[in-house]
C-alpha cells in the first residue's frame, strides 16, 4: 500500500489491524473465485467503513463513509490494484467532540479530505 500522508510511519501499525481487517470483510464478501483475475466494485450505499480502536478504560467504535472502491486482483499471482476512498470528513463515533477533534488534529480532514487505500498485493 501507498503511504497515507496523514498518518505518520509510528502511528501505522497501531491503524495496521483496522485495516486490514477492512480488506479482509471487502474479500470474504466476495463470491466464489474460479477466474484467476476478479475485480471487486464497491457500492458506496452498500458498503460500512468500521473501525475500533482502544482508548484509556473503554473501546471506541465508529464509521465513515465510503466514497468510492474497486479492487481487482489476481487469484494466482496475488497481485492486486485498484483504489478505496473514503471521507476523512465523515467519521461517526458517537462523540461530536471527539470525532471535532479526531478529524481536526488527528486525520486533519481539512487538509486530506480524502483516506485513500490502494492494495499491491494480497
Amino acid at each position: 500500500m501507498r503511504a497515507i500522508p496523514n498518518l505518520s510511519c509510528a502511528s501505522l501499525p497501531r491503524h495496521l489491524p483496522a485495516i486490514l481487517f477492512v480488506l479482509t470483510q471487502i474479500f470474504t464478501a466476495a463470491p466464489e473465485i474460479n477466474a484467476q483475475e476478479v475485480t471487486v466494485k464497491l457500492a458506496p450505499v452498500q458498503t460500512k467503513v468500521e473501525f475500533t480502536l482502544g482508548a484509556t478504560m473503554h473501546t471506541v467504535h465508529g464509521s465513515f463513509q465510503l466514497k468510492s472502491g474497486s479492487i481487482t486482483f489476481d487469484t494466482t499471482s496475488g497481485k492486486a490494484d485498484g483504489r478505496i476512498v473514503v471521507d476523512a470528513t465523515s467519521g461517526e463515533s458517537g462523540d461530536s467532540s471527539r470525532d471535532a477533534r479526531m478529524e481536526k488534529e488527528v486525520l486533519e480532514s481539512g487538509k486530506y479530505p480524502e483516506i485513500i487505500f490502494i492494495p499491491s498485493q494480497l
